[in-house]
């Protein structure tokens, strides 16, 4: 997943920064021709502009070749994500208990850090259920990381992705939470106590937290 992402996002860079030079040179080559047609009897301005053509062409030729590649490398990309995604849905299918097992041993972490859900409650956790998970927020997906990367290089439950990746997602719900926890800190603020650096980090927070 991270692979093809890494690609697209880079395809789309490289679009960006470069069709419009692509552009730019077509229409170089374009005047470049009808300056030819109107210099046949003229050698030395039409050696000239021969030589500009040329680089012109290998300019050209050069931006086909590049794109060429990251379309290849999108393609591979694109397979190798497929194919990851096609295994880990039949893994799903016929190894279900894998996914329980993780799941209820994610649960166990919660559960020592008070963070457990409410069976009453159609097992969604609460309000000072989430206040707890905020408060040791960095410890308990420390801790959820290493657990993940230990059973991936035991390889207990066919575990399909890297460890690179779980740091990556690990990493992301932990500062998700952080900014939706000093969103909320803020918005908590008696409005006698609230100052401008409290509108400050709210608009940080925020935008951050819609760009997640």
């Amino acid at each position: 997943m991270v692979a093809f992402e890494s690609a697209e996002s880079g395809q789309k860079q490289w679009k960006a920064e470069n069709d419009p030079k692509v552009e730019e040179l077509n229409t170089r080559r374009e005047d470049l021709l009808d300056q030819l047609d109107s210099l046949k009897n003229n050698r030395i301005e039409k050696g000239n502009v021969l030589r500009q053509l040329r680089i012109c062409n290998e300019s050209l030729k050069r931006q086909q070749e590049e794109r060429q590649a990251w379309e290849t490398t999108m393609k591979t990309a694109k397979t190798a994500y497929t194919t990851t995604r096609k295994a880990e849905e039949e893994r799903k299918k016929e190894r279900p208990w894998e996914e329980r097992k993780i799941k209820n041993e994610l649960e166990k972490i919660l559960a020592t850090y008070g963070v457990s859900n409410a069976k009453y409650h159609g097992g969604t956790y609460e309000g000072v259920t989430l206040l707890k998970l905020m408060d040791d927020l960095d410890d308990i997906f420390d801790e959820i990381q290493v657990y993940l990367i230990n059973e991936l290089q035991q390889d207990a439950t066919g575990m399909i992705c890297t460890k690179e990746e779980i740091k990556e997602v690990c990493g992301h719900y932990k500062e998700l939470l952080g900014l939706v926890d000093g969103t909320f800190l803020i918005l908590r603020t008696k409005s006698d106590d609230i100052q401008e650096h409290h509108y400050q980090l709210a608009d940080r927070f925020i935008t951050t937290w819609l760009e997640k």
